[in-house]
């Protein structure tokens, strides 16, 4: 009687290296879609946020606004808060900048507010029952024109 040789035929070996590497290719593009989805998830968390902190402030500096808010033209609004403190909003691009100087220049800063989901659009005022209502209206980026939404604020501090 002949004894059988040990170990594996090429095929065999041919078969689960294949198998192996599919299941490895199959963890690869599952480990890729993943990430994507963390940076994904990621990104809407900060522009979440980033939008939730310039309604905030906007709201803010309109309710306490002592003058009527001035119109530069539909992307550019100044607000005069108290004597000497001014907060100017501008759009530009993709991106909201708000400046502020307290008692002149010298203690000027601005805030950048960049968003890839929603673009800032235009700013404008809306007669309200009593006061006017200025609103920051920004448009979904992802689908062409479909979905605008603002940020209202009621303008406060007005005779």
């Amino acid at each position: 009687m002949r004894d059988q040789p040990r170990g594996f035929t090429l095929i065999e070996m041919l078969a689960s290296i294949g198998c192996t590497a599919t299941l490895l290719m199959l963890c690869a593009i599952t480990l890729n879609t993943l990430f994507q989805a963390e940076r994904g998830a990621r990104r809407d968390w900060s522009e979440t946020a980033a939008l939730e902190r310039l309604g905030n402030l906007f709201r803010d500096d309109a309710h306490a606004a002592v003058k009527p808010i001035e119109a530069a033209s539909t992307t550019q609004w100044t607000m005069t808060i108290g004597e000497r403190s001014t907060i100017r909003y501008k759009i530009e691009g993709d991106t909201v900048i708000v400046e502020r100087e307290a008692n002149g220049p010298v203690n000027a800063r601005a805030d950048t507010f960049s968003f890839q989901r929603w673009r800032p659009v235009r700013f404008e005022r809306v007669e309200g029952p009593g006061r006017p209502i200025a609103r920051l209206v920004f448009r979904s980026a992802e689908r062409a024109g479909a979905i605008e939404f603002p940020i209202e604020a009621v303008e406060g501090g007005l005779q």
